[in-house]
């Protein structure tokens, strides 16, 4: 009964042992900087999907706090879309997005080096009609601030113990006020888009 005993004291302490082993073998990386290129796509009922179409965006962000597999991040990122219906829009013929904002992101490890990072976002966004992004380079059109609230994953993969390479999805909105008739104030108030992102992380 003893032999008995010890041996399953044995094995379970060798299979605790493995798992945590294995657990540790796929223990993510910390982050300190990304930087990652974005196709924006206008989606909805709104001014920004019906008249604009996505033409390029960047973004950088740092990470001021990971714990355990939380990460709260803050960034910058500009987007630009190319206005295709002025009589809806304006005479510009682009519209600027720019935005600082603070990400909360949770990492779950996949298999080694691959790991999956939902993450919910908060920010303040300008709305550039012309110009130059963050309302400054070129005259503009007309200019809008207010919030933008936004959520999505990215996915990322581990090149070596200092850099990863990740892809990403993002839903946003962000709510501006406009001037307008009440009927229209959904429609240019509330823009909706979809950003594909693609970069690094360091």
């Amino acid at each position: 009964m003893k032999n008995i005993l010890l041996l399953t004291i044995l094995l379970l302490s060798s299979g605790i042992y493995a798992q945590q082993t294995k657990n540790d073998s796929i223990k993510p990386q910390r982050q300190y900087f990304k930087m990652y290129y974005v196709y924006p796509h206008g989606i909805g009922n709104n001014v920004l999907a019906k008249a604009n179409k996505g033409d390029y965006g960047l973004g950088f962000a740092f990470t001021f706090v990971d714990y355990r597999n939380f990460q709260l991040n803050g960034g910058i990122k500009y987007l630009q879309f190319n206005i295709t219906d002025k009589s809806l829009s304006t005479t510009a013929d682009n519209t600027k997005m720019s935005s600082v904002y603070a990400e909360v992101s949770y990492k779950i490890p996949v298999i080694s080096k691959l790991t999956i990072n939902p993450q919910l976002s908060f920010g303040s966004q300008d709305v550039n009609l012309g110009g130059g992004p963050f309302n400054v380079f070129g005259d503009s059109k007309g200019r809008q601030s207010g919030v933008v609230f936004g959520g999505g994953f990215d996915v990322d993969y581990e090149l070596d113990e200092h850099v990863k390479v990740f892809v990403g999805g993002l839903y946003s909105l962000t709510r501006v006020h406009t001037n307008t008739a009440a009927q229209y104030k959904d429609f240019y108030n509330k823009l909706g888009q979809i950003n594909i992102t693609a970069g690094l992380k360091f």
